[in-house]
């Protein structure tokens, strides 16, 4: 939609006169305004982004959780992991602190991740792990961890989305603007949160989208 804050054009001027006009500004006014505000918007799900909502069930607040609308926004088809696993280098800290939290936090679908051979595997290494080894791990992870999060209304996990440019509006909200890949074409969304978690990857990813200016449209 045009943006029209800085004509000053009036209702009258957009919508014209007559029942009908109102009819249709009222419409667009109700539309806008039932418009979804999340609570936080991360973007990028990969080990950073992932990370903080697993400490959040971690620590038993789930309750908490249900309470915000929170969105999800990863460019790959998985989650969790993100490019992590190409790096040619060793952790002792990495693989462990995804496997602890299969012990750690009560959902059904999380426990499958107990029962599956990948996870034996790292959970029986001690010291350092090669990334690349943790990769069939954190594919079933990802595969397990996404249909836990479908258990909530509450979160919209968008996979292979990337968000493109952030905007802070008058209202002190965030509008993310992204592309969703779809396989075959690509399009344009566009979101509103209170505030946004930037997890997507190295520091040119940040720098591409974090394009912060005064929107004008609200």
């Amino acid at each position: 939609m045009k943006d029209t804050s800085k004509w000053n054009y009036s209702k009258a001027d957009l919508f014209g006169t007559g029942n009908a006009s109102e009819r249709i500004s009222q419409w667009f006014q109700k539309y806008f305004e039932s418009k979804v505000v999340y609570d936080v918007a991360f973007l990028g799900f990969g080990p950073a982004g992932s990370g903080v909502m697993i400490n959040m069930l971690q620590r038993k607040q789930i309750a908490r959780l249900k309470k915000k609308k929170v969105l999800i926004l990863e460019k790959l088809d998985s989650i969790l992991k993100g490019n992590i696993t190409s790096y040619h280098i060793n952790s002792d800290t990495y693989a462990k602190t995804f496997t602890e939290f299969v012990d750690s936090i009560n959902l059904q679908e999380v426990k499958k991740l107990a029962n599956k051979i990948s996870f034996k595997k790292i959970k029986a290494i001690e010291g350092n792990i090669a990334l690349r080894n943790v990769d069939k791990f954190l594919s079933d992870a990802s595969n397990i961890y996404i249909k836990a999060i479908k258990q909530f209304e509450n979160i919209k996990l968008r996979k292979n989305e990337i968000a493109q440019r952030i905007i802070q509006c008058h209202n002190g909200l965030f509008k993310v603007k992204s592309i969703l890949n779809s396989g075959s074409f690509f399009t344009e969304h566009e979101y509103y949160t209170k505030k946004v978690i930037l997890a997507c990857g190295g520091i040119q990813n940040r720098l591409e989208i974090l394009n912060r200016q005064i929107d004008q449209q609200l």
